[in-house]
């Protein structure tokens, strides 16, 4: 105590440069402290967000265009929509009339089809009819998709595919049920 004696200074003056250290301590352990922690773990949000947003902003173009491709009707959606509704009963003197009408309906070039009469049985109720188609394959896919709606068929039995230079040649065996 001598030494502050000499400075001049008081007790009293060190006891309250003491009090104050102890209160400053006291002011910064519980409230400097926690906020500076907490500004750091916002930093670090932020950071985190940020690189969400980038993230998102990379990716975005590539979700819209998967999502407009989702929205977007496929081929064979399209072909089923368009696809025509034949209706009312069918019978061997209809049948080739109707095929020859999807066939069309397709865009194929030429149809004929034939019902074998010896196919048909009171028991079972179905029809086989014989045919060959001409035309482009797409046509022909779409008429196969108009065929598979058609309510009355039952399956296809025969499908043969042949490239000639006129373009490609289709033969089809098709059980339909008939009545």
């Amino acid at each position: 105590m001598k030494k502050f004696n000499r400075l001049k200074i008081s007790t009293w003056a060190v006891v309250f440069v003491a009090a104050s250290v102890v209160v400053l301590g006291l002011m910064v352990i519980p409230g400097i402290l926690p906020m500076r922690m907490e500004k750091a773990a916002l930093d670090r949000e932020a950071d985190r967000l940020e690189a969400m947003i980038e993230e998102q902003r990379i990716l975005h173009p590539l979700y819209a265009g998967i999502k407009k491709k989702l929205n977007q009707k496929s081929g064979l959606e399209t072909v089923i929509e368009k696809a025509g509704r034949y209706e009312g009963p069918l019978h061997i003197d209809n049948a080739p009339e109707l095929l020859g009408s999807m066939a069309g309906s397709a865009g194929l070039v030429e149809a004929r089809f034939t019902p074998v009469p010896e196919s048909v049985t009171r028991v079972s109720g179905r029809l086989l009819v014989e045919g060959g188609l001409k035309g482009a394959h797409r046509s022909f896919r779409e008429f196969l998709l108009n065929l598979s709606s058609y309510e009355n068929f039952n399956h296809l039995e025969l499908l043969e595919i042949q490239s000639k230079d006129q373009g490609r040649e289709y033969t089809i065996r098709v059980w339909m049920s008939i009545g």
